[in-house]
């Protein structure tokens, strides 16, 4: 069977990715052959948008609980749900994503509509659709607070986004309102579309020169979050290795001449 394995799946953390001694290297190593490496992209996009969190400093924290989302959780059951608030009252946001709203609810529900292996995924979605002013197929509707994990960035977007939604019922202060409509306004207009468009390898290649675009493109909306999500993504970009880069010959996004 070790003779058919012709790729590793890894998520980038030095123990796997390590240059002399991360697993990828030793086990190529073993088998004495060169192997086709394709790092995870969701785990990289993870690593971003932890890197937008670290900077808004809501998440600072000495434990694994987020203070503001345990606040949030506890205060659940005094939720009137509805009662929630969208960017159309908020001209501070409205000015960064005015462009790209009515895109953006349309990729989200004609991704609602795929096969997702997730119901978080749903979740992040509908939330997105919501925040916009949008409504979902199903109709709006909310779900209970749940658990969220350190390794799992994307859950900590679903938390900003309902605790943006609900911010007239819970009581923030100025700071945490302003690093929730940095989050958010990243998540909308920089992070969904790569979010899920993410594990199709054969896009990947393309995506990645479209992501970076569209931080260079952030810098005129948020010239710190914008600079920080390139420098985390520039030591990340695996897929346009010379390798990997060959999948965009199967990418119908882009032109023959380039792919020549």
């Amino acid at each position: 069977m070790l003779e058919k394995v012709q790729a590793f799946v890894f998520d980038t953390t030095a123990s796997n990715s390590g240059r002399l001694n991360g697993s990828c290297v030793l086990l190529e190593q073993m088998l004495n052959r060169p192997i086709l490496f394709l790092a995870c992209r969701h785990h990289i996009f993870e690593i971003i948008l932890q890197s937008v969190f670290s900077h808004s400093k809501l998440t600072t924290m000495s434990g694994p609980e987020i203070p503001i989302f345990k606040r949030f959780k506890n205060n659940w059951n005094q939720i009137d749900q509805t009662k929630y608030s969208t960017w159309v009252s908020d001209n501070e946001v409205k000015k960064i994503l005015h462009k790209v709203a009515d895109d953006v609810i349309i990729f989200c529900k004609d991704t609602l509509n795929q096969n997702l292996p997730r119901d978080d995924y749903k979740e992040f979605l509908e939330l997105v659709i919501i925040f916009l002013g949008g409504v979902p197929s199903k109709g709006i509707h909310f779900k209970r607070p749940g658990a969220y994990h350190l390794a799992r960035w994307m859950c900590k977007g679903i938390y900003c986004l309902k605790i943006y939604i609900f911010q007239e019922q819970f009581k923030l202060t100025k700071a945490e309102i302003t690093s929730l409509k940095t989050i958010c306004c990243f998540i909308v207009k920089c992070y969904i579309e790569f979010w899920f468009r993410s594990p199709n390898a054969i896009e990947a290649p393309y995506n990645d020169v479209l992501f970076l675009r569209k931080l260079e493109d952030y810098k005129f909306d948020h010239k710190q979050v914008a600079e920080l999500a390139i420098k985390k993504f520039i030591n990340h970009l695996w897929y346009l290795g010379e390798e990997t880069a060959c999948f965009s010959v199967f990418d119908d996004r882009i032109e023959n001449h380039v792919k020549k």
